[in-house]
């Protein structure tokens, strides 16, 4: 009678001992198990890199420069011919008619006259443009590249056809005094004081006294002479794109190049840099409005700035 009485009590105890026993075997058990496994030696942790950006990435194309909130140019630009045919002569304003006018005025002389070619100090031939430019209209993109001659004799509408062309546009000032000053925001792209030779600028003697014996000034002759760009002989002050590697203006680890010197450069509404003759001192901060935008001669050329990407693009052929 007495167990009878007890055994509402005694039996959820007993019962509670045995799931604990039970729980505690089954604890037991996955513990051994996870003991007794071991990581392989060929497991290896998740790199970071393949874990997605907090904030989303900036690109640009592989021949352009990342700056803050934009891309531009790494070099000069030389223009090509959009049908793939090669690169234009960088000698001559990119029109087939200007150029038959111009190779047939300083070869031969102005042919609604007997007077001849204008009289030259030295002997030196007139330089060849590709055929294609003398068969037709043609239309041209910029390009950017190391090591090619860049394209002077644009006009500000030409170089902003040109990076259209290209999927690009001319530059903002703004954009073009920041790329230039790099990321030390500098007045010139290697540092604050003028250091001569460094970049390709203030050459002794313009073009136009060696070749005609006297000043271009405004004389349209003499400043769209094709064979500007090509003197001294042997040694011409024009030089290829990236020739002076301490002349780059820093950005991360990439950089752009002769943004002073060697051709001024188009951008929105004036022309900036200097060229290889030019004799100012004001670095990244020349910046020129004398001329509107269907002005040009032999020392004025073009870079191009583009919009950031979302999306890396495939490096160009």
């Amino acid at each position: 009678m007495k167990f009878n009485k007890l055994a509402p009590l005694i039996l959820p105890a007993a019962l509670a001992i045995v799931g604990c026993k039970e729980n505690q075997t089954v604890s037991d058990t996955r513990d051994k198990v996870q003991t007794s496994v071991q990581p392989t030696t060929s497991a290896k942790p998740v790199s970071s890199s393949y874990l997605a950006p907090i904030e989303p990435t900036e690109y640009c194309p592989s021949d352009m420069v990342k700056v803050p909130g934009f891309c531009i140019d790494r070099n000069e630009a030389r223009l090509y011919d959009i049908k793939g045919r090669g690169p234009a002569s960088p000698d001559y304003y990119p029109n087939d008619r200007r150029i038959k006018e111009r190779v047939q005025y300083f070869t031969k002389g102005d042919e609604n006259s007997d007077a001849g070619p204008p009289a030259v100090e030295i002997e030196m031939p007139v330089p060849e443009p590709p055929a294609w430019q003398l068969a037709g209209p043609f239309q041209v993109k910029a390009v950017s590249k190391k090591g090619q001659t860049p394209s002077g004799y644009q006009s500000g509408d030409v170089a902003e056809k040109g990076c259209k062309n290209a999927g690009k546009r001319l530059c903002t000032e703004k954009e073009w005094v920041t790329a230039c000053r790099g990321e030390n925001n500098t007045k010139f792209p290697y540092g604050n004081e003028y250091e001569e030779g460094v970049c390709n600028i203030a050459q002794i003697g313009p073009p136009s006294i060696m070749l005609y014996g006297k000043s271009a000034g405004e004389n349209d002759d003499y400043l769209d002479d094709p064979r500007m760009n090509l003197l001294p002989i042997g040694s011409p002050y024009l030089e290829p794109t990236g020739n002076r590697p301490k002349c780059v203006s820093t950005w991360g680890e990439d950089g752009v190049y002769d943004m002073v010197g060697n051709l001024q450069e188009w951008i929105d509404d004036a022309f900036a840099g200097g060229h290889y003759v030019s004799p100012s001192r004001e670095g990244c901060e020349e910046v020129n409005r004398i001329h509107s935008r269907k002005y040009h001669d032999y020392s004025l050329g073009a870079r191009c700035c583009s919009n950031t990407m979302d999306k890396p693009q495939p490096p160009q052929e």
